[in-house]
């Protein structure tokens, strides 16, 4: 028989672990690559789309943008400068000077504001703003803000800020001008309450046919003080306008709205009006109107509502001192005689000293005792014909007849 093969079936070989997991650590190692390669990807792509950009690169496109005459893209990202850690006083006037190119005063004030926070003894934002509570007719503010810009800047750069306090002051730019600038500011900044309520103020005051329907106004006025009750220069418009309009009472009511912690001298020479023109209250008049006065003793109108109620209350003597004050403010302060002095007394730069000294004069003369005083000052000091045409200071009200530098659409900042 033949023999059977009966040869041991060799056991199958086992495959190599090591090979094995060789291989499986090379997939896991490729897909980890792989994953990682697209989480870079990712990142770099959120990076540019979603993270914000470094706060140094946006100063260099602003500044590049500023340059360019691209104001909306320099305001917007000098404002994302100004939400970082980086912000500082440049920055600050940086957006204030794009967003006034783009005629939105009342978003440049609340910049402008920041840089005196920041670095309050340079007299660029001071004089900006003076100039804005200028055109807006607001000498209670602008008293204030003369106050405030003269303990921050130091002596020898005060010339051009006291230039900018008296304008603010004494003078009150020509109709036509305030009206164009403010319907400037309104159209780029259909929401600033500020140049709003000055416009309306305007209208009442100063009234032209071509103004719209007083119902109009008002109806607007109350609504933007349902909207914003804290808004003074609303209050104040709104007040006026409904009195112009014969309706004193709701005027009154108004008034009596003012928030208590607010009464200022802005509210005196109101309530002075009103009690001594609609209420027949003479002697409250009297007091209301002469801490008005204290606070702006350049305000014609309430010398002159303060001199009657004095003569109705029986006091003849001071009621006639008052009218002797009030003759010698009408006559310092015509319009055309007061723009031909003042053209001439700020034409210089720097203001020599005589110059200063007849401002001090002037300044005196209607009141201003704290503004004469800084003039006397300024004329003591030695005349230096270069030092207040230096770069550092390039900005400077013009005289009152003109349109100031910042008003125009590429305005010089510090």
């Amino acid at each position: 028989m033949p023999r059977h093969a009966t040869s041991r079936q060799r056991p199958r070989r086992r495959p190599d672990a090591s090979a094995s997991t060789r291989r499986g650590l090379s997939r896991f190692t490729r897909a980890a690559l792989i994953l990682g390669t697209l989480l870079a990807i990712a990142a770099l792509w959120a990076a540019a789309h979603w993270l914000p950009e470094p706060a140094a690169n946006l100063r260099l496109r602003a500044d590049a943008a500023a340059r360019e005459g691209r104001w909306l893209d320099a305001l917007q990202l000098w404002a994302q400068v100004n939400a970082s850690p980086l912000a500082d006083a440049f920055s600050w006037r940086a957006e204030a000077r794009a967003a006034l190119a783009l005629g939105r005063a009342a978003h440049a004030e609340r910049a402008l504001d920041q840089a005196c926070r920041l670095d309050p003894a340079n007299p660029e934002p001071w004089l900006i703003r003076l100039e804005r509570l200028r055109m807006l007719g607001r000498p209670f503010e602008a008293m204030a803000l003369g106050q405030a810009a003269v303990r921050a800047v130091p002596p020898s750069a005060r010339q051009p800020i006291l230039r900018a306090w008296t304008l603010a002051i004494l003078a009150d730019p020509p109709d036509d001008l305030a009206r164009a600038t403010l319907a400037r500011w309104i159209a780029a900044d259909p929401n600033d309450l500020d140049a709003l309520a000055a416009l309306d103020r305007r209208y009442a005051e100063y009234p032209q046919a071509s103004d719209p329907p007083r119902a109009d106004r008002i109806a607007r006025l109350q609504n933007a003080l349902l909207q914003n009750p804290s808004h003074l220069p609303t209050r104040e418009a709104l007040a006026i306008t409904l009195a112009e309009t014969g309706q004193p009472q709701l005027g009154r009511s108004i008034l009596n709205d003012w928030p208590p912690s607010q009464r200022n001298a802005l509210y005196d020479r109101l309530d002075g009006r009103w009690a001594l023109d609609y209420e027949n209250n003479p002697a409250h008049a009297v007091d209301a109107l002469r801490r008005a006065l204290a606070a702006l003793p350049t305000d014609r109108r309430s010398r002159y509502r303060l001199a009657r109620a004095l003569q109705a209350t029986g006091l003849t003597d001071a009621a006639r001192a008052e009218a002797q004050l009030l003759a010698r403010l009408y006559e310092t302060l015509e319009p055309v005689r007061l723009t031909q002095r003042l053209d001439n007394a700020l034409a210089d730069n720097p203001i020599p000293p005589h110059t200063a000294r007849d401002l001090a004069h002037l300044c005196r003369s209607v009141g201003l005792d704290q503004l004469a005083s800084l003039w006397d000052e300024l004329a003591q000091q030695p005349h230096n014909p270069t030092s207040a045409s230096s770069p550092q200071n390039p900005t400077t009200p013009t005289p009152p007849h003109a349109s100031t530098p910042w008003l125009v659409p590429n305005p010089p900042m510090a």
